[in-house]
């Protein structure tokens, strides 16, 4: 006579976004077509530029430039006054700048290089 032991119950986990939609809207009638939010690129090269997150909205922040920047959520990013770091490229756009994941915040982000002008890629979805 064999044992057998039963499989463990599965429990589905439904993954849901800030605003408490699941991250994609099903469409058609198979249900397995997905639209996503419209996102929106701002190539920021100025220390006055300012990006604004709606409610529910993501940002992502890379630095493409040779110097350090800081990003501030809300007014007035500086040298002493910020929300993130992030660090250099080895070459200005080579894509190895750093970057940071801004979710959970509404408002406005400002930016600030350490030396020169900023140059970096804002993506709100």
């Amino acid at each position: 006579m064999r044992n057998f032991i039963a499989p463990a119950p599965i429990t589905p986990v439904i993954l849901m976004g800030p605003d408490g939609t699941g991250g994609y809207i099903p469409t058609g009638a198979g249900g397995n077509q997905a639209t996503a939010g419209t996102v929106t690129d701002t190539l920021v090269t100025d220390n006055a530029t300012q990006v604004t997150v709606g409610v529910g909205q993501v940002a992502m922040v890379q630095n493409l430039q040779t110097t350090v920047l800081y990003v501030k959520k809300g007014l007035g990013a500086s040298a002493s006054v910020f929300s993130h770091v992030l660090s250099v490229c080895t070459a200005a756009n080579d894509g190895l700048g750093g970057s940071v994941l801004i979710d959970r915040y509404q408002g406005v982000l400002t930016f600030f290089a350490a030396t020169g002008s900023p140059r970096a890629i804002v993506s709100v979805n």
